[in-house]
C-alpha cells in the first residue's frame, strides 16, 4: 500500500527516514499505550485499596513501566542510531552517575535556601523537635517514592531515548529546546505555576539534558531532577502537604516576603524565583563548557 505523498512528506524526512518528530510522537504513544496495559493490570490492586497514597504510587508505577517498556523497545529497534547513554550502564558503573546529579541539585538548592535565609526572603523552622522522628522518616522515605517514580518517568520520556535517537551536532540545539519546551509546559497542572516558573522548568529541562550529554547517561540527568524535587519536598517540605504527607519534612519553610514572588519563589516552589533562574542559568553554562 502506497503512502500518500502528503502524509509521506509529513512522516519522512528528504532521505526516506523517519523524521525524529515522528519517532518521538510515536516513542511518547507507544509508551503510553503499555502505561495503560500496566494500568489494567494493576486494577484490581487500585480499587481494592482504599489508600490515595497507594492509588498514586500504582499510577505512578504504571507510567514508569510502560515509558521503561517503550524505552527498551525503541532502543531494540534504533539500536543503530542511539547512543548507549540510555543503558542501565550496570557493567560500567555509570549507574553511580545518579549519585553525582543527586549531590549536584542538592547543593543548588541547599545554596538557594541558605541564600533566601541569609537575606530574609524565606523562614526556615526545624521539625525535628516538633514531629516525632519516626514519622519523619516515614514520610521523607515515602517522598522518595513519589518523587523518584516520576521523576525517572520523565527523564525516559525526555532525556533519555528521545534526546538520543539519531543524536547529531547539527540539530542538538533543536532538539534540546523542543524537549525542554514540552517539559516545561506540562507542569501546567503544578500548583502555583505562573509564567516565571515556566522559565524555570524550562531552563531546568535545558540544564538536565546538557548535564544528561556532559556525562554520556541518563543517569546523572536522573539524580540532578531527582535531588531537585526531593529536596524541596522531603527536606524543605515545599509541596509536601499537596502530596498528603504534611508536617513529615525535616524543615518547614515560610516566605514572609510571598507577595512578591520573583524573589527566591514561594511555597509552591523556587521554581518563582529571579535567583534560581540565574543559579540555574549558570549551571547550563557549565555544562556547555563542559560539553564543549
Amino acid at each position: 500500500m502506497k503512502i500518500p505523498s502528503f502524509i509521506s512528506r509529513l512522516i519522512l524526512d528528504k532521505e526516506g527516514d523517519f523524521r525524529y518528530e515522528t519517532i518521538l510522537v510515536a516513542f511518547w504513544l507507544g509508551s503510553i499505550l503499555l502505561s495503560m496495559v500496566f494500568v489494567l493490570l494493576f486494577s484490581v490492586v487500585f480499587f481494592l485499596s482504599d489508600s490515595v497514597l497507594m492509588k498514586k504510587l500504582i499510577i505512578f508505577q504504571s507510567i514508569l513501566l510502560g515509558f521503561l517498556s517503550g524505552t527498551f523497545a525503541a532502543w531494540y529497534f534504533f539500536s543503530k542510531k542511539t547512543e548507549l547513554t540510555i543503558n542501565l550502564g550496570l557493567t560500567n558503573w555509570k549507574w553511580l552517575k545518579l549519585l553525582k546529579g543527586f549531590i549536584v541539585s542538592s547543593l543548588a538548592v541547599l545554596l538557594l535556601f541558605s541564600i533566601g535565609w541569609g537575606l530574609g526572603w524565606v523562614d526556615i523552622v526545624p521539625q525535628w523537635n516538633l514531629v516525632p522522628f519516626g514519622l519523619m522518616v516515614q514520610g521523607t522515605g515515602t517522598l522518595v517514592f513519589l518523587t523518584l517514580i516520576p521523576t525517572i518517568t520523565e527523564e525516559l520520556m525526555f532525556r533519555g531515548f528521545p534526546l538520543q535517537v539519531n543524536l547529531t551536532r547539527n540539530d542538538r540545539l533543536y532538539r534540546i529546546v523542543l524537549l525542554s519546551a514540552i517539559f516545561s509546559l506540562l507542569h501546567f497542572s503544578v500548583s502555583g505555576v505562573t509564567p516565571l516558573s515556566y522559565l524555570s522548568f524550562f531552563l531546568l529541562g535545558v540544564w538536565f539534558s546538557m548535564g544528561n550529554l556532559a556525562e554520556g547517561t541518563v543517569w546523572y540527568s536522573t539524580g540532578l531532577h531527582f535531588g531537585w524535587n526531593y529536596m524541596q519536598t522531603a527536606i524543605f517540605g515545599l509541596s509536601a502537604k499537596e502530596m498528603g504527607i504534611p508536617g513529615q519534612s525535616v524543615f518547614t519553610v515560610s516566605f514572609p516576603v510571598e507577595s512578591n514572588p520573583f524573589l527566591i519563589g514561594n511555597s509552591h516552589g523556587l521554581e518563582n524565583g529571579l535567583v534560581t533562574i540565574g543559579l540555574i542559568g549558570l549551571f547550563i553554562l557549565t555544562e556547555k563548557f563542559r560539553i564543549s
